[in-house]
C-alpha cells in the first residue's frame, strides 16, 4: 500500500480503531509507538488519548479508521478533536481506500486480503 508509505516515519502518528488494525500497520512495517488505538485505550477518552500525543504542531497523522458509518463518524470526530489540539489530521488515504475499495471491505483490516492479492499478482503476473 504504497498510500501508507508517507506515514511511516518518526514524526507520524496513525489513528486506528482496534488491535487488529494496529497489527495489519505493525505487520506493514509501521512502527508499534506510532499507532494510536482508539478502542480499549487505557488512557481513557478520546480527548485524552489525543491529549497524550501532544505536541501535535509539525507531525503527520493520518486517521485511519473503519470504512462503515461508525468508523466515519469515529473519524469525522477525532480530526475535529486533533485540530483542537493543533494538529492538522489527513482523511484522504481513508477516503481513496474506501473509493477504492467501493464499500467491498468495512474494516481496516480487510486491507490485508488486498495486500496479499497486490503481492501474489506481482510474484505470479509480472508483466
Amino acid at each position: 500500500m504504497d498510500l501508507l508509505e508517507s506515514y511511516k516515519g518518526k514524526n507520524s502518528l496513525i489513528f486506528v480503531e482496534g488491535k487488529k488494525d494496529m497489527e495489519l500497520l505493525i505487520k506493514l512495517g509501521f512502527e508499534k509507538e506510532n499507532i494510536i488505538r482508539i478502542q480499549n485505550n487505557r488512557d481513557g477518552s478520546i480527548y485524552e488519548i489525543v491529549e497524550k500525543q501532544m505536541p501535535l504542531r509539525g507531525k503527520s497523522i493520518l486517521i485511519l479508521t473503519d470504512f462503515d458509518n461508525e468508523g466515519q463518524l469515529l473519524a469525522e470526530r477525532l480530526a475535529s478533536i486533533i485540530s483542537e489540539y493543533g494538529g492538522n489530521p489527513q482523511l484522504h488515504v481513508r477516503t481513496l481506500i474506501y473509493k477504492l475499495l467501493k464499500g467491498k471491505i468495512t474494516q481496516v483490516e480487510g486491507i490485508s486480503h488486498i495486500i496479499r492479492f497486490e503481492n501474489y499478482r506481482k510474484d505470479y503476473f509480472s508483466y
